[in-house]
């Protein structure tokens, strides 16, 4: 009675153009896809499976220990690519740990090599051979285990994991059914346990192939979504003072009105300038009214709290919108900074400030509190500039 067992020969075929169509597929998005650093070894991994597998078909073609050597060296110098792959994409990459990898590849190449030398026998070189492969994934297996799973990352790490982990069993296992063969020689053509080991290497690959494409995919989602928060960022801010920008500020507004309206809260809007603005730029430079606009901000900014809200709205006119805060409160606060402005250093005489406050209620829309504090502002340059006015609501 016959026992079936799985072809070694079909499953190193199978298996060989397998690996060969996964490496073609990391091949194209490495060369059309900005993959980043550490794809290309992984398309390079893949590859050399492919060709181990292949050679190791072809020796029943090619005479001598030609097709083995090339099938062993593929073989045993792909599992150190995975690793270094995924350091060097991550950016983990360590001098020790890739000298510790490749390292142990060349001990794995060179003991197999001193015992085909030595005339081994094929159960101990296959012994010799299978062992060497599992301490090298050994080694990636403790280092992707050790890895964050956060996010994104979770997903294509898991599947980097499985992958070594099926690769791992399936050495062991072969190792299992070599122990009572050592110190002879068996038909490698019925090794179902290297059979398995083939079939196994597909799904292995299947594996890292997924994971290698999500991991790439994660990498240009969050460049994007940076991308995205930059621009953002560059259109909601004014890009000379780093306060809010007169669009984001006006947008912002009535988001802070509903806000306040559930809580019950006052808000108040100041409005300034910088009285004589323009002489600073006709008689010292743009460059001095631009570094003036920028100090000018910064005092702002560190004179409300984090719950307030500082725009610019144009040339030298800002705005806060003071939340939680009445008109008194605010005023205190605008006082200050008006104290502040005049002691700063500028190359002509000294400056001033000259604003309007105005509180706003729920329903009412940013031009028409706009209006009333730029008609407080203008009262206040016409009593003599460099002095606040208040505008409360109408009756």
């Amino acid at each position: 009675m016959h026992h079936a067992t799985l072809d070694v020969a079909t499953t190193l075929l199978f298996a060989g153009f397998c690996h060969a169509m996964m490496a073609g597929v990391l091949l194209l998005f490495w060369r059309n896809r900005r993959t980043g650093p550490g794809f290309g070894w992984w398309v390079a991994c893949e590859a050399l499976v492919a060709t181990g597998q292949l050679a190791a078909i072809a020796r029943a073609w090619v005479p001598g220990f030609g097709m083995l050597f090339i099938a062993n060296t593929c073989l045993i110098f792909s599992v150190p690519m995975i690793e270094t792959g995924l350091r060097t994409f991550l950016g983990h990459q360590t001098r020790r740990a890739l000298l510790r990898s490749w390292g142990l590849a060349a001990v794995v190449y060179l003991g197999w090599l001193a015992g085909l030398m030595a005339g081994w026998g094929t159960a101990d070189r296959a012994m010799w051979f299978s062992g060497g492969l599992l301490l090298q994934v050994s080694f990636a297996l403790h280092y992707v285990v050790r890895m964050p799973r956060a996010g994104a990352m979770r997903l294509p790490i898991d599947l980097m994991l499985a992958s070594v982990l099926l690769v791992a069993v399936a050495l062991l296992a072969r190792l299992i059914v070599l122990a009572p063969q050592l110190g002879g020689n068996f038909d490698i053509q019925h090794d179902t346990a290297l059979a398995l080991l083939n079939i196994t290497s597909i799904f292995a690959g299947f594996c890292r192939t997924c994971a290698a494409l999500m991991l790439v995919h994660t990498r240009i989602e969050t460049e994007l979504l940076a991308t995205q928060a930059r621009l953002e960022e560059r259109a909601n801010t004014d890009w000379l003072t780093g306060v809010a920008s007169r669009d984001h500020f006006e947008s912002s507004v009535p988001l802070l009105q509903a806000n306040a309206a559930r809580a019950g809260s006052p808000i108040t809007l100041l409005l300034f300038d910088i009285d004589h603005f323009k002489q600073i730029n006709d008689n010292h430079g743009h460059q001095a009214g631009d570094a003036l606009l920028r100090q000018i901000g910064q005092l702002t900014h560190a004179a409300v709290r984090d719950g307030d809200l500082v725009g610019r709205l144009g040339g030298d006119e800002f705005a806060v919108l003071f939340y939680n805060c009445d008109l008194p409160a605010a005023e205190l606060v605008a006082n200050r900074l008006r104290e502040q402005v005049k002691q700063l250093p500028t190359p002509g005489s000294a400056i001033g400030l000259s604003g309007g406050l105005t509180p706003l209620h729920a329903g009412e829309g940013f031009t028409q509190a706009y209006h009333r504090a730029d008609m407080a502002l203008y009262s206040a340059k016409g009593a003599g500039r460099n002095q606040l006015k208040a505008l409360p609501l109408p009756a």
